[in-house]
């Protein structure tokens, strides 16, 4: 299953990175995109699957930072 993160950029282009972390926040699990991207709505299609040392069911945290600024979301994983 693929999950579809969507996000927007304004004004100028900049870097955006999204990143998947454990609920504590401290390791990162994966890094799910990083580019610079244009101003304008973008999304990025996600499969659990492919993290390295795969995930066990719970809640993550899934980080999106464009430019300086950052937002967490909580993202539930069920398998």
């Amino acid at each position: 299953m693929t999950y579809t993160i969507p996000f927007s950029v304004e004004e100028k282009p900049q870097l955006c990175l999204i990143e998947l972390f454990d609920l504590s926040q401290q390791y990162i699990i994966a890094e799910i995109y990083r580019q610079e991207c244009q101003p304008g709505a973008h999304s990025v299609e996600f499969d659990p699957s492919i993290v390295e040392d795969g995930l066990e069911a719970g809640v993550y945290i899934l980080r999106i930072t464009i430019g300086n600024h950052s937002e967490a979301y909580p993202f539930r994983y069920m398998p």
